[in-house]
């Protein structure tokens, strides 16, 4: 069902982050697109969700849904979808997605079919502002006390 995954970052563009175990590797801030394609036989036209999710089934940690109108089909005919998770930074009230591993699933509840490949992604913590201002103040503290030192040296 699930037949391409692609990774969007923002300045970057479209990447393939995928680690030694074959699982991807994401951010906050980045958008997985998944391109699903199922097959279906329906002699009178119908709607059907595609539904895609990061976590197990039964707890969505979060879905893309996106709705078909597909023509009657008398023989099993290809049909697909292209669905985009958004990986945003949780929240004060919640949302968002934790940093974890996940589950990359797919369901289509009208036609009672589902896919999921367990442990197939990673959300990485996006670095802080305070994780990228550390370095920095600590590299300032070391020449306060550098220079506090020479002046110290010199007086005596």
């Amino acid at each position: 069902m699930i037949g391409n995954v692609q990774v969007y970052r923002p300045g970057m563009g479209l990447i393939y982050p995928y680690d030694e175990n074959g699982r991807l590797v994401v951010e906050h801030g980045d958008t997985i697109r998944v391109h699903v394609e199922f097959n279906y036989r329906q002699p009178e036209g119908f709607t059907c969700d595609v539904i895609v999710y990061l976590g197990t089934r039964e707890h969505k940690g979060i879905t893309s849904t996106v709705r078909h109108t597909l023509p009657p089909a008398h023989d099993f005919t290809p049909a697909s979808s292209i669905n985009n998770l958004e990986i945003k930074k949780p929240g004060l009230l919640g949302g968002g997605v934790q940093p974890g591993i996940y589950n990359l699933g797919v369901e289509i509840p009208q036609g009672n079919a589902y896919y999921e490949i367990p442990a197939a992604v990673e959300v990485k913590a996006a670095p802080g502002v305070m994780d990228q201002l550390g370095g920095m103040i600590t590299m300032i503290i070391v020449v306060m006390m550098m220079s506090m030192m020479m002046q110290t040296m010199e007086d005596m």
